[in-house]
């Protein structure tokens, strides 16, 4: 009886090690994506910011806006409404 509770107890050290080990390669797994994820912010900024240097060099005027609900009227949406009217109505009259 007693070789089989050792048998038995170590089977299940060895499944609970093989927990621990899986446990361990799917957090590698989590923090890889993580990296991964960073990198891509990273490129993403990087490519933003290029993005809005080559508009302000062909001219453009930016106005950057925090992203807000389209309720608020500090939206992206809302403020380019904005803007389209004042141009218009200052350069043609056009947009009322």
């Amino acid at each position: 009886m007693q070789t089989f509770m050792m048998n038995n107890a170590g089977g299940k050290v060895l499944e609970n090690i093989k927990q621990v080990k899986q446990t361990f390669e799917d957090g590698a797994k989590v923090v890889e994506k993580v990296e991964e994820s960073v990198s891509d912010v990273k490129e993403n900024a990087k490519t933003t910011s290029e993005k809005k240097s080559s508009l302000k060099d062909l001219g453009a005027e930016l106005s950057l806006v925090p992203a807000l609900p389209y309720s608020n009227p500090g939206n992206y949406i809302r403020v380019s409404e904005k803007i389209a009217k004042e141009t218009f109505s200052e350069n043609s009259g056009g947009l009322n």
